[in-house]
Order: C-alpha cells, then sequence, then structure tokens
C-alpha cells in the first residue's frame, strides 16, 4: 500500500509540476552566464558599471536563480553598485510569474513579471514613484534591460547591456556561506 501511494503522489506531483514547467520555459532565454555593462543615468555625466547576470533553472525547471554583481572602479578599487539575489517562479495559485528579489543594500521585494515576445515587463513602486522596466533579447541576442519613472517620456533610470558568454556558472562563494554547509548532528 505505501509502495502504491507513493507512486501516486509522485505521479500527481509531475501533473501539478507541468504548468509551472510551461509557464517557465518561456524565461528559458534568460538562461546563461551574461556579461556587460549597467549606465546609470541619474548621475551626471552617467556612470558606468562592469558586470554580470548568472541565472540558472532549478527546482526541476519551475524556477530561475539570478544572481547579479556591476561594479564601478576607482584608483584601481572596484565597488559594488548593483548586487542582487532573485528567484523567479510561476505561482499557480495566482497564475502570475513571480520574483523576489534581495539586494545586498538590504532592499528586497516581490512583484509579478509579465512575459512578451522576446522579454518581460515588470514594475515597481518605491514610495510613490512606480518604476517600469523592460528586459528584450535584442535580435543579436542582447540582452537590453531598462528602467524608467515615466512611460511617456521613457526617461531612462538605468540600462544594462549584456552578451551571454557562456553556461550558467557555479557560484561557489554562495554554496560555502556557513547557512548553505551541511549540518552534521
Amino acid at each position: 500500500m505505501t509502495l502504491l501511494a507513493a507512486i501516486l503522489f509522485a505521479h500527481a506531483g509531475q501533473n501539478a509540476a507541468d504548468l509551472p514547467r510551461r509557464e517557465m520555459a518561456k524565461l528559458d532565454f534568460m538562461i546563461g552566464y551574461w556579461e556587460g555593462t549597467l549606465t546609470d543615468f541619474q548621475t551626471d555625466p552617467p556612470t558606468v558599471a562592469h558586470g554580470y547576470e548568472n541565472v540558472r533553472s532549478a527546482a526541476g525547471g519551475t524556477a530561475l536563480f539570478d544572481n547579479a554583481l556591476y561594479e564601478i572602479e576607482t584608483s584601481g578599487v572596484k565597488k559594488p553598485v548593483n548586487s542582487i539575489a532573485a528567484m523567479i517562479w510561476f505561482d499557480t495559485a495566482r497564475q502570475a510569474h513571480t520574483m523576489r528579489i534581495q539586494s545586498e543594500s538590504g532592499w528586497s521585494d516581490q512583484f509579478d513579471l509579465h512575459p512578451t515576445q522576446n522579454g518581460m515587463d515588470w514594475s515597481v513602486k518605491f514610495g510613490e514613484t512606480t518604476v517600469y522596466y523592460t528586459l528584450r533579447i535584442s535580435p543579436e541576442g542582447e540582452w537590453v534591460e531598462s528602467a524608467v519613472t515615466d512611460r511617456a517620456s521613457r526617461k531612462k533610470i538605468f540600462e544594462i547591456r549584456l552578451k551571454r558568454t557562456g553556461p550558467p556558472r557555479q557560484e561557489s562563494r554562495f554554496l560555502s556561506a556557513p547557512s548553505l554547509a551541511p549540518r552534521h548532528p
């Protein structure tokens, strides 16, 4: 009887994961190791940081993990200007692609994403201001992400331009963190 219950449970779990896998496949274009620049248009002149986005599939194709780091170099010293960790999944209860993001600065949020034919759109509210984001993969395969506060004027806050340079990388610096280390009794 236990074997039958295990088989039925496994089968039900596979069917339950079919929808999230299909929906997450719409974002497979993101998977890989991407390198390039982040230009911050809020400074005069604009600040250009160099960095990466490392996006990998997780949980059997039902989620994506993205960690990103962008740095500027001043007098030979690299300083992070944007460092984030994010998880994206399809929330079956709400029928929505959802992202949970955490930045090194301590800011975190959760919001819905809207896949498009060649990318995705989303918005985040910061107090009274809503920031509108777009991510598109150009015909040349370039990741182009931008943020604006006013859709009409299209005045950019920042723009990210990346090229895929390889498959996702294992992030060993995160795996060695004490909170993620195996615990032994």
